[in-house]
Order: structure tokens, then C-alpha cells, then sequence
């Protein structure tokens, strides 16, 4: 018997495959150096079990076909831009999320200070 992929639509308006699609889509290694040895990211509130830090570069990422809340991170990774010029990117950290939001699955990237937790680079 042959089958048809999912096609209900979430609430957004987009179809269930296409969403499975986008959050299968993480590679199982690490998206800034391409290492696969990493570990989970557990903090206090316990919310942030979806996130891998690579052992190699100390990327933090989701895991593979995982999603946090926008708003959770936010907790990690300041959604405005450094005030002022960011300065030399010593010590800068890489970030790679897949998030869920009002507006559906999508992705925030780039470079932060992970002291401060201000968004250095987006992209």
C-alpha cells in the first residue's frame, strides 16, 4: 500500500511535511566546523535540552530535527545587535537555532559574546 506524506496544516498555515522537512533538516554535526562530537546543553530551568555544543569550535546548536521556543532563545542570545561597535570578535561564539515562533519554524544564526549574551553578527 502506498503512502502519502502528512499534509494537515499547523496553525500557521503550513503543511505538517514541510514543517517535519525544515526540522530534519539540522545536520547531525556541528554547522560551524562540521565536527560530530558534542554534548547536550542542560541550564537550570532545564529548557534548553534541544541545544548541542560542539567540543571542537563551542558552537551551540539544536539538535537534529529540534526546535526551541524564540523566546527561550532569547534567554541565551540577545535579539537586538550590540550597542556601539562590537569590537574584535575574540571570544565570540557561534549560534545555530532552529526556533518556533508566531510565525512558524525558522532560523537564527550568527555570532554572539557568550559573557554578555549580546548578539554580535547575525549570520
Amino acid at each position: 500500500m502506498a503512502t502519502t506524506p502528512n499534509t494537515q496544516t499547523a496553525g500557521n498555515g503550513r503543511k505538517a511535511d514541510t514543517m517535519a522537512a525544515l526540522n530534519n533538516s539540522d545536520s547531525p554535526s556541528c554547522p560551524c566546523c562540521g565536527a560530530s562530537e558534542r554534548y547536550s546543553r542542560e541550564d537550570s530551568r532545564g529548557t534548553f535540552g534541544s541545544l548541542r555544543v560542539c567540543r571542537k569550535c563551542n558552537a551551540l546548536y539544536t539538535a537534529s530535527g529540534r526546535s526551541i521556543y524564540r523566546g527561550e532563545s532569547y534567554g541565551i542570545v540577545s535579539p537586538h545587535l550590540a550597542k556601539g561597535r562590537p569590537g574584535d570578535m575574540d571570544g565570540a561564539q557561534y549560534f545555530d537555532f532552529t526556533v518556533l515562533g508566531s510565525d512558524g519554524i525558522g532560523r537564527r544564526h550568527g555570532w554572539f559574546d557568550p559573557k554578555t549574551g549580546a548578539l554580535l553578527q547575525i549570520g
